[in-house]
C-alpha cells in the first residue's frame, strides 16, 4: 500500500510517496517516489487544479498481470525449485524465480537480460509479484543458471529430428497423392488425416519463435551449452504459456491471437494519484477498453467504477 514518508536533511523535511511489498517473505520499499519540500507540497494543495488527482507514476500492468494468470495454474517457479533446491545461503530471487520472470517477459515484451531490470522498473510487477528488480541482472542470471544442468540417458544428450515440411509437401505433391505415413496403428483413418492437416499449429509455434517482440528465440545472447539450453527452455515455455493463453481465451469466446492480446493488453497501466481529500495516495488501474475487458472476464476479473481489479462474482 501506498503512504506519505518524510526525509529531514539537513533539518528540512521532504515528502515522498513510498509502496512496500514483500519480498523474499520480508517488507521492502519497492516504490519512491519524491513529492517535494514543504513549500511545494503546500502549493499543490493550493494551486488552481488542487481538486484534480495530481498523477504520480504510471506503469504498464494489464500484459504482465495476464501473463501471471497462466502461471498460476503451472507455478513454474516451485516445479524449477522442487528440482533445484535453495542453497542455505543463497539470498534473492530463487533459480525457479529467475526463470519465471525471463519468461513472463517473453510473453510481453522481449529483452535481453541486461535490459531486464529496466524494463521490470517500469511495469507494475510489485503489484502483480513483487522483486527486488535490481536483483534481476545479467550476472545474476549467469550465476544462476550456473546451477542448471539438462542431463539426458547415462549422462548422454539424446538428439532428434524433424522433417522439413515445406520440402516434404513439394515432393509429395509431384506424385499426384498425398500418402501420410505414421506408426499409430491404432488411429482411425479420419484421425490420421485430421492430425495432418492440424501441423500447421506446430508451423506456426515455430513462427511464433522467431518473432522478436515475443518469446524471441534469436538472437541468442549466450556462448555455453548450458546457457543456450536455459535461454532455449525460457522460450519454449513462453510460447507454451502463451498457447494456453490463447486456448484459455477461445473458451471463453475470445478468438484472438496471443500476440494480438499483449499488444492490447500493455495499454491497460496502473496509476498511483494524489487526490484531494485523501490522507493517503491512491493507486487505481485505468478504465479498460471493451476488449480489455474481454480479456479480463475471460479469467475471471473486472475493474471496478473505482479502478480496483476485482474476481468476479460466480
Amino acid at each position: 500500500m501506498a503512504h506519505f514518508h518524510i526525509k529531514t536533511k539537513k533539518g528540512r523535511p521532504y515528502l515522498y510517496v513510498r509502496e512496500i511489498a514483500r519480498v523474499d517473505g520480508r517488507p521492502k520499499v519497492v516504490s519512491q517516489i519524491y513529492i517535494g519540500s514543504p513549500e511545494r507540497v503546500a502549493a499543490l494543495a493550493k494551486g488552481p487544479d488542487a481538486r484534480e488527482p495530481k498523477t504520480l507514476k504510471v506503469e504498464e500492468f494489464g500484459a504482465l498481470w495476464l501473463a501471471m494468470q497462466v502461471d498460476r495454474g503451472v507455478d513454474l517457479a516451485g516445479l524449477v525449485d522442487g528440482v533445484i533446491r535453495r542453497d542455505e545461503h543463497e539470498s534473492g530471487p530463487s533459480v525457479g524465480e529467475y526463470f519465471l520472470y525471463a519468461v513472463l517477459n517473453r510473453m510481453v515484451e522481449t529483452v535481453s537480460k541486461n535490459r531486464l531490470a529496466s524494463w521490470y522498473a517500469r511495469t507494475a510487477v510489485q503489484q502483480i509479484r513483487p522483486v527486488d528488480v535490481s536483483a534481476l541482472s545479467s550476472q545474476r542470471y549467469w550465476e544462476k543458471w550456473d546451477r542448471v544442468s539438462f542431463t539426458c540417458h547415462d549422462g548422454r544428450l539424446d538428439m532428434s529430428f524433424q522433417k522439413d515440411a515445406y520440402r516434404v509437401t513439394r515432393k509429395k505433391a509431384s506424385f499426384g497423392r498425398n500418402i501420410i505415413i505414421t506408426d499409430n496403428t491404432d488411429w482411425t483413418t479420419a484421425e490420421i488425416v485430421q492430425t495432418s492437416l492440424d501441423r500447421w499449429q506446430v508451423e506456426d509455434r515455430f513462427r511464433q519463435g522467431n518473432d522478436p517482440d515475443l518469446v524471441g528465440l534469436r538472437p541468442i545472447r549466450h556462448w555455453t551449452d548450458s546457457k543456450i539450453r536455459c535461454h532455449l527452455f525460457t522460450c519454449v515455455a513462453a510460447m507454451t504459456y502463451l498457447r494456453i493463453l490463447e486456448l484459455r481465451l477461445g473458451a471463453a469466446g475470445v478468438h484472438r491471437t496471443a500476440a494480438d492480446v499483449m499488444d492490447d493488453m500493455r495499454r491497460l497501466h496502473s496509476v498511483l494519484t494524489l487526490t484531494d481529500g485523501r490522507s493517503q495516495p491512491m493507486r487505481r488501474i485505468e478504465t479498460p477498453t471493451k476488449t480489455q475487458s474481454e480479456v479480463l472476464s475471460a479469467f475471471g476479473h473486472a475493474v471496478s467504477a473505482r479502478g480496483v481489479l476485482q474476481p468476479l462474482k460466480p
